[in-house]
């Protein structure tokens, strides 16, 4: 009875590998594919409409990223501090992005407005601004930049899951690059639009599960368990949940700021995961035989962890007294991004 048992459960996990979770991971690609779809659109229209001189986020909070040339950005430029949100345009309530968005509609750069704040602690505060043209740098930096490297990770995802999406590996690699390429191509969007401010949310901390997957099963299995390849999902899972909850709460207009640094933290801390296992690898023993998989690849593969974890915290909390540089952060972030091709070709090749 208990070898039937084991028969059974078995044969329940190699039906759950070969179908269902091909299935999970293409659908998931075509969330990916949607996204990249839909980003430049919205993109386009909100840089056609007057800049107000600051990123708002979707509860109306004054973002903290700093622009590519410091004072470029007047509002971002006169409010120092974080938590300060906007309340009205020349008088006009604002109550939601969508409010600021119409308003901004109705004007054009060089207008003067009048622009109302209110402080973390309540105070509200007016001052005039001169409504702009977003810059070009910006655009290259905050748009193009990180979706053209979305780019690059999805057409790997696609290649691998073409390739290898009966093989686990293939499948939790094509779930991470997917992650990685929903949480770049989306990053301006929460920024600008926030469409997909949930979906975002969701992909960062699901970048960070994939990397833990991926460290139980690349290059090789530490973990036999076909239950364990899939564990780093349920913490993701239940971060995104909790950062969710207080993505639109008004009352308390700061609340997910804890949320996403707890993503960010998990994404870090599976990235380390990710390096220990692959030291773990290497110190026990060399590729194993029918694996073309050796240290290069091994270094390879931790440089592309790192780029995207790196990259998604460098762009969303850059402190107001650091000068930001798209040609610095091009550099620094390219710069691995061989990687990404050398990891993939060895997925597809393995």
């Amino acid at each position: 009875m208990w070898v039937t048992s084991t028969a059974q459960k078995q044969n329940l996990w190699s039906i759950l590998q070969g179908r269902v979770v091909p299935a999970v991971v293409l659908m998931y690609l075509v969330v990916g594919l949607v996204v990249m779809a839909i980003t430049p659109p919205l993109a386009f229209r909100w840089m056609e409409q007057p800049f107000i001189g600051a990123f708002i986020e979707q509860t109306l909070i004054i973002n903290n990223v700093s622009p590519s040339r410091w004072g470029a950005w007047a509002v971002h430029h006169a409010i120092h501090e974080f938590g300060y949100r906007i309340v009205a345009i020349d008088g006009q309530e604002l109550h939601s992005t969508a409010d600021l968005e119409q308003e901004l509609s109705r004007r054009a750069p060089g207008d003067l407005v009048l622009l109302t704040f209110q402080s973390p602690n309540g105070v509200l505060i007016t001052r005039q601004s001169v409504l702009q043209r977003f810059p070009l740098s910006d655009r290259i930096a905050f748009f193009f930049l990180p979706y053209f490297i979305a780019l690059v990770y999805m057409i790997s995802s696609l290649w691998v899951y073409i390739l290898r999406r009966w093989d686990v590996t293939g499948q939790v690699f094509s779930f991470f690059a997917t992650s990685v390429a929903i949480s770049l191509a989306s990053l301006f969007d929460i920024y600008t639009t926030h469409r997909l401010t949930s979906l975002w949310t969701v992909a960062v901390a699901l970048s960070g599960g994939s990397i833990i997957n991926l460290a139980l099963v690349f290059p090789n299995e530490l973990i036999r368990s076909p239950v364990l390849r899939w564990v780093g999902f349920f913490p993701g899972l239940a971060l995104a949940a909790y950062s969710i909850k207080d993505l639109y709460n008004f009352t308390n207009p700061s609340a997910y700021t804890l949320g996403w640094r707890l993503e960010y933290v998990f994404c870090g801390v599976a990235f380390l995961l990710f390096v220990f296992s692959t030291i773990y690898r290497l110190l026990r023993s060399a590729s194993p035989p029918g694996c073309r998989t050796g240290a290069p690849d091994h270094v390879g593969s931790c440089s592309l962890l790192w780029f995207p974890c790196h990259l998604v915290f460098h762009y969303s909390y850059i402190p107001r007294d650091q000068v930001y540089s798209p040609a610095l952060a091009a550099y620094r972030n390219l710069s691995p991004g061989k990687c990404v091709c050398d990891l993939t070709l060895s997925l597809a090749a393995g």
